[in-house]
């Protein structure tokens, strides 16, 4: 299923709203809204009854075109998500872009998760590791390492 050119002029509007969000705010400004939207849909999941993390991230992933998501739990209450989408393209960050890898994952992906988890966690300390992305190593798959202690 390919992107029509509206979408694709929009994800190039967006990547470059984020890329200059970061140049006139720095990283961090970026961090705190991702921090804040994810928790904000957190709480909304919550809200519509939604009160099962692992069920919550599903439903995330699939919302940005994610065609399988997989969640592996781990020893110490962390666990992994698995997403594979149709294309090499990531909703976020668009098609394999080595230099862009850190600052998506690090200012929109990884807070806004964070963000996210923390709502169905309350007072946990939640950190993720990237461990595969389209955008450092191009491919279809986005797997992140969730931390919860």
């Amino acid at each position: 299923m390919g992107r029509t050119r509206m979408e694709t002029d929009y994800l190039k509007f967006f990547q470059s709203f984020i890329a200059n969000m970061v140049q006139m705010g720095g990283i961090n400004l970026l961090k705190s809204n991702s921090t804040m939207l994810g928790r904000n849909l957190g709480e909304i999941y919550k809200k519509r009854g939604t009160t099962d993390v692992h069920a919550a991230l599903k439903s995330m992933f699939h919302a940005m075109a994610g065609k399988t998501v997989e969640i592996t739990d781990e020893k110490g209450g962390g666990f992994t998500v698995n997403t594979e989408f149709e294309t090499d393209y990531c909703p976020i960050g668009g098609t394999v872009k080595p230099k862009r890898h850190e600052m998506f994952f690090e200012g929109i992906c990884k807070p806004y998760a964070v963000g996210f988890i923390s709502a169905f966690k309350p007072g946990a300390k939640i950190d993720l590791v990237c461990k595969s992305c389209v955008l450092k190593t191009g491919g279809n798959k986005c797997k992140i390492q969730a931390i919860i202690q």
